[in-house]
């Protein structure tokens, strides 16, 4: 693989609590990115993860799935493994493989105590994350809610990067705060329609910019200067102060929308081209550690051509008709 290959990569893994549709996020964002023609759904067991026959009879994923996209000229691996409590460790040896997760969270449910222990692993390896809420069209969903859970069970404070345009089953679109603009979409087709924003929304979405802008500041010294010189920081600073706080793990990124609806898919792939780390990043913050199987010798790995190959088995299959 190239040095430009390897830059151009992201490995991410999708986490969350049975049902809270995580399947369903990862069908949209293929569907989103070109990568198949029509949005598959679960009830009728159409999905491109959940192929198995148990998992068509369950609903559910029972295994996990390697789905792969392009974005904005970068490669996009997505891991999909299954949310039950008891399929975890599907989840746990995942995580040694990937560069980032998405965190997945219902506005319905919640926080279950499966995605507590298994954000626990993320914070230990301490991978970036982003945080996608879904399931905002449904009646009584509550951002501020979630934000709230995030903080009590997890320990974090998302930064809101979208917010609902609508409310309910009347949900039809985001309002991308990073680009400053209304995005709508249909279930029926790949392409977003980018609007302006309305003047009745001008006033949360510049207090929620703020919001952003002030989270960014306050973690790097130059970018603060230059926040309280200007007011504000250049769009091109903003996108890479967020950068830095996503790959220190400082920043987590919050997107809202429903994935069966296709709401919301834009905004979060484009974050995950911007902020995610390529393994190359990763490597470089984190090295690569491992034990010599002939000798048991401590070694490492940089992430350069030079190197010798390492890979990471984490799943494996057996297949009676290979």
């Amino acid at each position: 693989m190239s040095e430009l290959g390897r830059e151009s990569l992201r490995n991410v893994l999708l986490i969350s609590s049975a049902g809270a549709g995580k399947t369903s996020l990862a069908e949209a964002m293929l569907f989103a990115a070109g990568a198949v023609p029509h949005l598959g759904s679960i009830a009728q067991g159409t999905t491109v993860s959940d192929f198995e026959p148990e998992e068509l009879h369950r609903r559910s994923s029972v295994s996990t799935s390697l789905l792969r996209c392009s974005w904005n000229h970068i490669t996009i691996n997505l891991v999909d493994p299954p949310g039950a409590l008891h399929l975890l460790g599907e989840t746990v040896m995942a995580l040694q493989a990937v560069d980032a997760v998405i965190l997945v969270v219902s506005a319905s449910s919640g926080i279950r105590t499966e995605l507590i222990r298994v954000w626990s692993r993320v914070t230990a390896l301490g991978l970036p994350c982003l945080l996608f809420l879904n399931e905002l069209d449904k009646d009584g969903a509550s951002l501020d809610g979630v934000v709230a859970m995030c903080q009590r069970d997890l320990g974090i404070m998302p930064l809101p990067m979208s917010l609902p345009y609508g409310n309910g089953v009347h949900l039809e679109g985001v309002l991308d705060l990073v680009q400053q603009s209304v995005m709508t979409s249909r279930k029926e087709i790949p392409t977003i329609q980018q609007l302006p924003i309305p003047e009745n929304a001008k006033t949360v979405v510049g207090d929620a910019r703020k919001c952003i802008q002030e989270g960014v500041a306050e973690r790097d010294d130059r970018l603060l200067e230059q926040y309280l010189a200007a007011g504000e920081l250049a769009q091109e600073d903003l996108i890479n102060g967020l950068r830095l706080g996503v790959h220190a793990g400082t920043i987590v990124p919050l997107y809202s929308g429903s994935a069966i609806m296709n709401i919301g898919i834009v905004p979060l792939l484009n974050a995950i081209v911007d902020f995610l780390p390529s393994p190359m990043d990763r490597a470089s913050r984190t090295p690569l550690e491992g034990l010599r199987p002939d000798t048991g010798e401590a070694v490492s790995r940089r992430a350069v051509q030079e190197d010798p190959f390492s890979g990471i088995v984490f799943k494996t299959l057996i297949d009676p008709f290979v």
